[in-house]
């Protein structure tokens, strides 16, 4: 095999990714592993599992920290 094919070969293959963890999920603890999509925020990363499950309200009080309140006249 000569050395343009092979570098041909090498370049058209798809990456081989680690299967350890590079990060790990703030919220279920599982590891994020390279090659995954993940979520940064200031409370840490977030897995694909987890985002894709997350409510809009769980989200802004689980990574966000925000709270709901109760409307009411007074």
């Amino acid at each position: 095999m000569s050395s343009f094919t092979r570098a041909e070969s090498d370049w058209l293959r798809p990456p081989e990714y680690d299967d350890r963890a590079v990060y790990e999920c703030c919220l279920c603890g599982e590891g994020i592993c390279a090659g995954e999509e993940y979520l940064e925020t200031g409370e840490g990363m977030v897995c694909p599992t987890c985002l894709d499950d997350l409510t809009v309200r769980e989200f802004a009080s689980t990574v966000l920290r925000l709270t709901t309140t109760i409307a009411c006249t007074d």
